[in-house]
């Protein structure tokens, strides 16, 4: 069953990232494996989505939410794995305003909003 209680942890948990990937982007370090980061349904969230019943998944937020959890995932590793390989000014422009982290992750908490207003 769709609740508002697993988005809302999603948002927060998510939101966290920035955090990490920004400290990794200073450090060039991180206690965070890249590869493991790609794979979007270990998180707590992602183990929601993909659990939920499917008469749970045919809405268009769903979708939506899905899709964009998964991109944000990928290009959240996708950076990591620049911060960690001395890439960092490269990371740092990803996740800057208007960059790919920052463009995905602000689509991701908008759709998480708009599908909280359907509940």
């Amino acid at each position: 069953m769709v609740t508002k209680e697993p988005i809302e942890a999603a948002l927060t948990s998510h939101g966290e990232w920035k955090k990490r990937l920004s400290n990794a982007i200073g450090t060039g370090i991180s206690d965070f494996d890249p590869e493991a980061l790609r794979r979007d349904k270990e998180c707590d969230f992602g183990k929601w989505l993909h659990a939920l019943h499917p008469s749970d998944t045919v809405s268009e937020n769903y979708r939506k939410v899905k899709s964009l959890h998964a991109s944000l995932h990928t290009v959240a590793a996708e950076t990591l794995q620049l911060a960690v390989i001395g890439k960092r000014e490269e990371a740092r422009k990803r996740l800057a305003p208007g960059g790919i982290y920052a463009r995905t992750y602000n689509a991701f908490d908008a759709a998480l909003h708009e599908w909280m207003t359907k509940l």
